[in-house]
């Protein structure tokens, strides 16, 4: 049985013996077909084909806004199936980033995986 301990940030449990221990993390978002609006949860920033490869080849497009960046606030990934050209005018979209939301198209209901903080 595992202790959680959030003030902390802690988690702990009794072990049987010598070894290697890890505690891994991810994080459940389910996402219907079609748009999703998403807040990027995890403490770390990733880059989108690595945040999102839990549905490679589920998704093609994601939008993010940054208001800070008035010259360019939209930016766009454009993943599978996309046609870079018609989206002339958007910066590209590199990374997701804690805290900020994003517009994900997938192409049917999938549950994404995010994995948590190193």
């Amino acid at each position: 049985e595992t202790v959680r301990t959030p003030v902390y940030n802690i988690a702990s449990t009794k072990v049987q013996g010598p070894g290697v221990y890890a505690l891994l993390t991810s994080v459940e978002i389910s996402l219907t077909q079609g748009w999703n609006l998403i807040g990027y949860p995890v403490r770390a920033t990733r880059p989108v084909s690595e945040a999102l490869r839990s549905i490679d080849g589920i998704y093609t497009l994601v939008y993010g806004h940054n208001p800070a960046d008035p010259s360019a606030p939209y930016a766009l990934y454009c993943h599978r199936g996309c046609d870079a050209n018609a989206y002339i005018g958007y910066r590209p979209l590199q990374v997701l980033e804690f805290g900020r939301g994003y517009w994900l198209y997938v192409d049917r209901p999938i549950t994404l995986y995010l994995k948590g903080s190193e």
